[in-house]
């Protein structure tokens, strides 16, 4: 009974402390929003070390619609991936990425999302814009 109980509260703090990884979203922002002119800005994850192995740029659908694997790029190499009115720079090895976004003549807000992968998980931030 004492190996069951153990067995519980290890895998129960397990799922806790899993679940807290998660929610952090691996401390990168879960929304940046640029005024309808454009511009850039950068942001960057709390978790130091922690920097992104991959990346994309998706729809509303949160699918990936154009990706970046940062495997053959040397380290402090930087690349860029560009999606509709969105640019995302990054330099391989570093905790942040650059947001360009071009000016919203359309009148209308619009979404899309960057993400990537940290380890075994991935992130997601919302860059909205103004219309």
């Amino acid at each position: 009974m004492k190996r069951l109980l153990f067995f519980l509260t290890v895998m129960l703090a397990g799922l806790f402390f899993l679940t807290g990884c998660v929610k952090d979203n691996w401390g990168w922002p879960r929304e940046v929003v640029f005024e309808k002119e454009g511009g850039e800005k950068t942001i960057g994850t709390t978790h130091e070390g922690e920097h992104a192995l991959s990346l994309f740029i998706s729809d509303d659908t949160k699918e990936q619609t154009v990706y970046l694997d940062f495997f053959p790029l040397d380290y402090g190499e930087e690349a860029s991936l560009q999606y509709e009115w969105l640019t995302v720079t990054v330099t391989r090895g570093y905790e942040s990425m650059k947001l360009t976004v071009e000016p919203n003549t359309t009148g209308k807000p619009r979404t899309l999302w960057v993400g990537g992968h940290v380890f075994d998980w991935r992130f997601h931030v919302q860059i909205k814009q103004d219309g």
